[in-house]
């Protein structure tokens, strides 16, 4: 059963790309994700807004929430790599870590590597760890470029020791002359 339902998310994550003018039947371009029950985690979702690539290309942001006394993390989208930056105050070492990423307005069930850099508009943030070899994916729940904010949910995946579902608050910190979110 667990297979079936495998394979069915494959194949949702290969027909959402292809509409969108997406090539996602090229070897190695999917990550899959073994997820039993997505039904909690979906209804989670209906409150989530739309951006697109666009949107979030040249932007950068502070996580002010859940907050950690030891350290800050930046955010900063390029129109295909998310970088986040984590400052450790009291050592004053900064750890970069870079993902690439796209937007889909499917819920994503596996990483597709062709998506990666297109113009798509959705209420999902999804990256791929290499390190991992795993996707992980965000639902933005609420993103307001006149204050600043932006709410992303993350629900951990099965095999991530100690993961719980949270809602991460972001303030803008700099945006691209351009206008950058206001599309």
């Amino acid at each position: 059963m667990k297979q079936i339902i495998i394979i069915f998310f494959i194949l949702l994550g290969i027909v959402s790309c292809e509409a969108k003018g997406g090539n996602a039947q090229q070897e190695g371009t999917y990550t899959p994700v073994t997820t039993e029950d997505t039904s909690s985690v979906q209804n989670d979702t209906l409150s989530a807004v739309e951006v697109s690539l666009s949107q979030l290309q040249g932007t950068k942001w502070k996580q002010t929430s859940p907050k950690y006394g030891y350290k800050e993390t930046t955010w900063e989208f390029t129109n295909n790599q998310l970088k986040t930056v984590s400052h450790y105050v009291s050592s004053n070492e900064k750890i970069e870590n870079v993902f690439p990423y796209y937007i889909s307005d499917s819920f994503p069930s596996v990483f597709i590597h062709n998506c990666v850099g297109k113009n798509y508009t959705g209420k999902y943030l999804v990256t791929y760890l290499e390190r991992w070899n795993r996707m992980d994916w965000y639902t933005i729940t609420s993103i307001d470029w006149n204050t600043g904010d932006m709410y992303l949910f993350r629900q951990p995946a099965e095999d991530e020791v100690g993961g719980r579902p949270v809602t991460i608050h972001f303030k803008l910190i700099s945006k691209p002359s351009h206008g950058g979110g206001r599309r």
